[in-house]
């Protein structure tokens, strides 16, 4: 007899399982449900009564369904069934009802089932709806299994306290649409994508030291040695007369070594935590290093701390014979006056490599046209850029708008005491409060000889023009 109940418990379950299964659509959800019942929750009392006795028809017919459930019970452990899978199984155990409802004993329970039926039929119309309305069958899942579950435990507890039978609600929560305003809270719930290194601010190019005479010492003093007061000249000198005699001088010059530098201090922390930091931080002090030097290359005074730039030796646009001389005089006209002052003061000795432009004063350059529309200087455009009289044309924000410096930069000397170096230490307390100082030092010389400063021109735009123009 227990037997019986239990299969009759399981029939009336399964039923409910199939009925739900139909209208959702989601066969994992059923086996779920129909395993938790099959185990868990017993047949209330009620539905036959604590007494029921059945014949020995009833029996062979209840031990028939018990192996047929079982069966279906053995393909839900193995593995969910599909929907028509389901169906199907369910259908057989249906049609056994069905050929054997003349058994009495079970009307009571087909009353019961075909009630729980049309209350599971208006709850599956609900589900239907909600789904077709786009929520979430996962999140759905997870109501009606919670749903489910505190159903049964309330089940539970009316059994033990001695109710034979009753109704327990079960209310399933249709879930929220999600979005990531509402449903999620907190930094980096969705990982952001990073870039890998730094953006950097715009930094310059520098050009100077690229085309000048450099060299490594091993002192902080440069000397050399000048040839001054030159007199006399060679002569033709007829036989027996006396020779034409010349003489010079010699007098020593220097050029200190100075110092260039900066430090930036940073916590322990920080260059732990911060991957690339240390790298960033060399390449920024030495960016720094290289941007003050050559600006100290143009106009450096040569007082200390100051070293000796090209702006202190170089010449303005000057030669007498150049004087006067162009109508409607521009600036590639400069510039090309400049080239010449070169070659005719230095006597053919120095050969400008190098004419150096402000980036704007570059393009004003190579974009001024004539009043009829052609550009005015054509002839000096180059397949790998301009050139003037033989000499390429650069532009360097180093050089301020409105000036230009043409020049040999092989007569222009650098000379290096210690190249660029990157230490860490510490000062004062900083190792108590785990600080790192980070410094970078360059030590240099520079200078242009006496003998060669004719090597180089620098001046305005429009002091030049205005020195080319006709009277």
């Amino acid at each position: 007899m227990k037997t019986s109940r239990k299969i009759i418990s399981v029939l009336f379950w399964a039923l409910m399982g199939s009925i739900l299964f139909a209208s959702i659509g989601l066969p994992t959800l059923v086996g779920a449900i129909a395993l938790q019942f099959m185990n868990l929750i017993p047949m209330p009392s009620g539905v036959l009564g604590e007494n029921a006795v059945f014949t020995k028809e009833q029996e062979e017919f209840s031990e028939m369904i018990q192996k047929k459930l079982d069966k279906f019970k053995a393909e839900l452990d193995r593995g969910f069934l599909t929907q028509t899978q389901f169906d199907n199984k369910f259908k057989e155990i249906e049609k056994l009802i069905q050929d054997n409802s003349g058994l009495d004993k079970f009307n009571a329970v087909k009353t019961q089932v075909e009630e729980i039926k049309t209350g599971l039929q208006e709850m599956a119309l609900n589900y239907e709806k909600m789904r077709k309305h786009g929520n979430n069958t996962n999140s759905f899942k997870q109501s009606y299994d919670e749903a489910i579950g505190k159903a049964a435990e309330l089940i539970r507890e009316k059994i033990k306290a001695g109710n034979k039978s009753g109704f327990v609600d079960i209310e399933i929560k249709a879930p929220a649409t999600m979005t990531e305003a509402a449903n999620l809270s907190g930094s980096y719930v969705i990982q952001p994508n990073v870039e890998v290194g730094f953006n950097n601010i715009v930094r310059e190019s520098f050009v100077l030291r690229l085309l000048s005479n450099t060299a490594s010492i091993i002192s902080n003093l440069i000397t050399w040695v000048e040839q001054t007061a030159f007199q006399g000249s060679a002569a033709n000198t007829a036989e027996g007369a006396a020779s034409s005699q010349v003489s010079w001088s010699y007098v020593a010059a220097s050029a200190k070594v100075e110092d260039i530098t900066d430090y930036i201090k940073v916590t322990e922390d920080l260059l732990d935590d911060l991957p690339g930091l240390q790298a960033e931080i060399s390449g920024n002090l030495i960016h720094q290093l290289s941007l003050k030097e050559d600006s100290q290359l143009l106009a450096g005074t040569g007082v200390t701390p100051q070293i000796n730039g090209l702006t202190k030796y170089a010449k303005t646009l000057s030669n007498a014979a150049l004087q006067n001389k162009v109508d409607l005089a521009n600036n590639w006209d400069v510039i090309g006056a400049a080239i010449a002052q070169i070659y005719a003061n230095g006597k053919g000795r120095f050969i400008p490599n190098a004419v150096i432009v402000n980036p704007i004063d570059f393009y004003i350059m190579t974009s001024a046209k004539a009043t009829t529309g052609e550009y005015v200087m054509p002839i000096y455009s180059m397949p790998d850029g301009y050139v003037i009289a033989g000499v390429k044309l650069l532009q360097s924000v180093t050089i301020p708008q409105g000036s230009y410096l043409v020049g040999d930069l092989s007569r222009f000397n650098i000379r290096d005491r210690q190249t660029i170096t990157i230490q860490m230490g510490w000062e004062n307390d900083d190792f108590s409060k785990r600080l790192v100082t980070v410094r970078g030092v360059k030590r240099l010389g520079s200078f242009v000889k006496a003998n060669d400063t004719e090597a180089f021109v620098y001046h305005t735009f429009a002091a030049g023009k205005t020195f080319l123009e006709t009277a």
